[in-house]
């Protein structure tokens, strides 16, 4: 029973067409954001900005700051 549940799972997940599931696209574009960034801000200074992907490029860190 617990074979036939999963089996189940992954079918539902994996989607008819075997097409990459929706929002895959936005994912890479965000993924070729990675790098350090910095902008000048008008009185607030400067905001830098780290991107860097983790979890063997399955996820998406930020991290932003002023100095």
């Amino acid at each position: 029973m617990r074979t036939l549940f999963f089996t189940a799972c992954l079918v539902c997940c994996a989607g008819a067409d075997g097409a990459p599931p929706e929002g895959a696209d936005s994912f890479e574009q965000l993924k070729s954001l990675a790098g350090e960034w910095e902008a000048d801000l008008p009185g607030c200074g400067k905001l830098t900005n780290s991107i860097r992907l983790i979890s063997n490029g399955k996820a998406i860190e930020e991290t932003i700051g002023t100095s």
